[in-house]
């Protein structure tokens, strides 16, 4: 089982980082994985858009992706466009996984 770890996009409308996130995925696509976790600061500054570019390029990809917040991110924001794939925890604003992979 190949596992990918993405981490500290930060894009914001002010830096290229989704250009970057873009040639990253490009990458793993000759990988492979069998799954991607992200593991938070996907963008600074509460940019809605950013998220929003993010989650529809992970919706492309043929493997699965897992979001985590990070510091920087709005974990209420995130546990809205991503949180059928998790539970989210409101006590303490976490957010978890727990997905079954063949293999």
């Amino acid at each position: 089982m190949l596992i990918a770890q993405v981490s500290d996009i930060h894009a914001s409308s002010e830096n290229d980082h989704l250009q970057r996130f873009e040639q990253v995925l490009t990458w793993l696509a000759h990988l492979q994985p069998d799954i991607l976790v992200l593991t938070g600061d996907l963008t600074d500054g509460g940019w809605c858009e950013g998220d929003k570019q993010i989650a529809e390029r992970l919706e492309r990809q043929n493997y699965p992706s897992l979001v985590l917040p990070g510091n920087s991110d709005d974990r209420h924001l995130m546990a809205m466009r991503w949180g059928s794939v998790g539970r989210s925890d409101t006590l303490t604003q976490a957010l978890h996984f727990i997905i079954k992979l063949e293999g």
